[in-house]
């Protein structure tokens, strides 16, 4: 087995047929859970389970108020509904990751002097992991 970290730096994130990995930082799809235990009087009492995971989409941007199609306007002008998102750590690779997101706006402004970035949080189900053949994966990046 040859083992390659994922390097981010050529994704794909696309909603509704627009891609808007060029206005993104970073994308996170976080799982939550938490260990609860319980010990009884006895030392071999002791008894631990895992709750059944939750996930959010954290998506850090860099905010575009003047183009109607962008990023942070699609967050604002799709507020309370549910996208799919398709995640694609390495455009033209042969992994991804779809989940339906609950949109709500991100950040509006910034700090003087620098580009206005954001990071929005957006709730999500179980992410589902679709992999494609090396060969159709290649062809359709070479298209």
């Amino acid at each position: 087995m040859t083992f390659a970290p994922l390097f981010m730096k050529d994704c794909t994130f696309t909603v509704a047929g627009t891609d808007y990995a060029g206005e993104l930082s970073s994308v996170r799809i976080v799982p939550t859970s938490s260990q609860v235990n319980w010990h009884g009087l006895t030392p071999d009492s002791a008894f631990s389970e895992s709750s059944a995971p939750t996930f959010a989409c954290t998506v850090g941007y860099a905010q575009d108020w003047e183009e109607p199609t962008s990023w942070a306007n699609f967050l604002y002008d799709s507020n309370g509904t549910t996208q799919a998102v398709t995640f694609m750590p390495k455009a033209g690779g042969t992994v991804s990751w779809t989940v339906n997101i609950s949109v709500i706006p991100g950040d509006i402004g910034g700090d003087v002097g620098g580009f206005a970035e954001a990071t929005v949080t957006l709730g999500c189900d179980m992410p589902t992991k679709t992999v494609t053949p090396a060969a159709v994966a290649g062809a359709s990046k070479a298209a």
